[in-house]
């Protein structure tokens, strides 16, 4: 415990040690998190389908229906 009426090098000295790690650790056996391929689920969903302005407005009206927020 520090006492006000130590020095300061005494504080000095006490912060220059790494107290806190602000990176997750590496995975050990390399294994981590796989990412979903986000590309393909769309690909699979839409396929090569590209939607008008009209399509786009007429899905986004289909959404907002009955909302009131």
């Amino acid at each position: 415990m520090l006492r006000l009426t130590e020095p300061r090098s005494g504080l000095r000295r006490t912060l220059r040690k790494p107290f806190a790690r602000l990176v997750p650790p590496d995975a050990v056996n390399g294994s981590g998190l796989v990412k979903p391929d986000i590309m393909a689920r769309l690909k699979e969903t839409w396929g090569d389908r590209i939607f008008s302005a009209k399509e786009v407005a007429a899905m986004r009206a289909a959404e907002l229906d009955g909302e009131e927020g």
